[in-house]
């Protein structure tokens, strides 16, 4: 599959799709073209193995789950991919606290100093990324960077600040020019056993032994999932420890409402803050990132099993999970860019419809598999009033294939009684690494009208009632 592009013009023209071609030049230069696609990583390109990406000759970012093993022996691998030449973002951050910090630098393996240049210029670009971070986030940040090879991965904690990060990788650059490497594995990091996640930074670097092999980026992945659950890179073979001055995120002072006098004749009667717990977190460590101390955390929750049965996760739903909106069409379904919309399942009240309708879901492709088969003329009877039948595929040119299921197809169109609604893609063609891009590419402005009208018209043609969209 190749597509072409025109130059492209943007304030951030360097959110990038790569493609990257089956049938590349021998000096690379036709696998990389640049499709402008935003900042989300959901945007870009997805590939289901490492080996691809040898064959671009520029720095790559990756982005990918930390949190499932990626070389486990029943993982499908994803990676989503973007290239290009990034600028920082201006925009000046709020000064954090400084303070001295000690810094491990710890190797493995043999190094001969000729994958060098591939990693400085893969940790650059994640400098360049790190630098583009909104500065008041505190969330935690992830970042992999690819040439030739050799893989980077950096974690910066929430509490962090951004520069804070940067230095490091930045250091850690700075130890890779200088030639002071000893190892083939190479991490840097800040992180003991006194920090949460939420103040832990790492950088961690491995070149690949050859085209395809997944066990070095499993080995970043490896660092970068424990940083993020507080946990410190630990088995090699030597490390060195230095100190330096590092920025960490400024945390906001305690609420008013700590200040209140008795005269006010006012208590707290809610929560002002609230904060979410995350790996290798205590009351200590969670009355430190409140900036308040010890002895007010525990007067604030007295209860005797507290500190002892904290749970990681997500406080509440915010902007993240449920921003109301939707996109200037005003279709059903969609939301404005930047915001996630709201889950389906939100319930809404009203007045009661005139009439409820029965719907059915009928899975055509169960003709294809051994057992437990059923005939869609079974449901001849039922008082179904709408059934949707699943699923037709959509060809490379955007036109309606209903080859997968034509025999229960046919028998579906010809019944009668309820309204008739054809559901294109599914799971496997919505997954499948030779039809994945069909339903991306077809909403694009180039094939939106093309693919709007063949769908439209396949169901004229066989008399249905609409269209769904798995």
């Amino acid at each position: 599959m190749s597509y072409n592009s025109n130059p492209v013009s943007s304030d951030h023209w360097w959110d990038v799709w790569i493609i990257i071609d089956d049938e590349c030049a021998s000096d690379g230069s036709a696998c990389c073209s640049i499709w402008l696609s935003g900042t989300n990583p959901g945007n870009w390109t997805a590939y289901y193995n490492t080996k691809k990406l040898s064959r671009c000759k520029d720095p790559i970012l990756l982005d990918f789950l930390i949190n499932s093993p990626i070389d486990g022996p029943s993982t499908r691998l994803k990676l989503l991919a973007c290239s290009g030449s990034i600028s920082a973002d201006d925009s000046a951050c709020e000064v954090g606290s400084e303070s001295a910090t000690e810094v491990q630098s710890a190797w493995s393996g043999t190094y001969d100093g000729a994958d060098a240049g591939a990693v400085v210029q893969a940790a650059e670009h994640t400098v360049a990324h790190l630098s583009t971070i909104d500065c008041s986030s505190i969330e935690p940040t992830t970042t992999f960077g690819y040439l030739n090879g050799s893989f980077v991965g950096v974690y910066s904690g929430g509490m962090m600040h951004n520069q804070g990060a940067v230095d490091l990788v930045k250091q850690f650059i700075a130890s890779m020019e200088k030639d002071e490497t000893k190892g083939s594995f190479q991490i840097m990091q800040i992180c003991d056993s006194n920090r949460s996640a939420d103040y832990t930074v790492g950088i961690a670097s491995l070149t690949a032994s050859k085209p395809g092999d997944i066990s070095a980026l499993a080995a970043i992945q490896k660092a970068v999932r424990g940083w993020s659950k507080g946990e410190c890179a630990t088995g090699f073979d030597s490390s060195t420890k230095s100190n330096t001055k590092v920025l960490q995120q400024k945390v906001g002072k305690p609420s008013t409402w700590q200040t209140v006098t008795v005269r006010d004749g006012l208590a707290a009667r809610s929560d002002c803050k609230t904060t979410q717990v995350i790996g290798s977190d205590s009351c200590a460590k969670l009355a430190a990132k409140c900036n308040i101390t010890p002895a007010k955390f525990t007067k604030l929750h007295p209860e005797a099993t507290f500190c002892s049965t904290l749970r990681l996760g997500q406080c509440g739903i915010d902007s993240d999970f449920c921003t109301i909106t939707e996109w200037e069409t005003g279709a059903p379904g969609t939301a404005k860019d930047g915001t996630n919309g709201c889950i389906s399942t939100e319930i809404v009240k009203g007045t009661a419809p005139e009439s409820f309708i029965s719907l059915g879901y009928f899975g055509a492709f169960n003709d294809n598999r051994k057992c437990l088969n059923m005939d869609v003329r079974s449901l001849n009877g039922y008082s179904y009033t709408v059934i949707h039948s699943t699923f037709a595929d959509i060809s490379d040119d955007f036109n309606a294939d209903i080859s997968a299921v034509q025999q229960s197809f046919d028998y579906f169109k010809a019944m009668t009684g309820f309204k008739k609604i054809i559901s294109f893609g599914g799971w496997p063609f919505s997954m499948s690494l030779d039809s994945y891009a069909i339903f991306r590419e077809g909403v694009t402005d180039a094939q939106r009208q093309t693919f709007a009208t063949n769908v439209a018209n396949f169901v004229q043609d066989n008399n249905l009632d609409g269209a769904d969209f798995d």
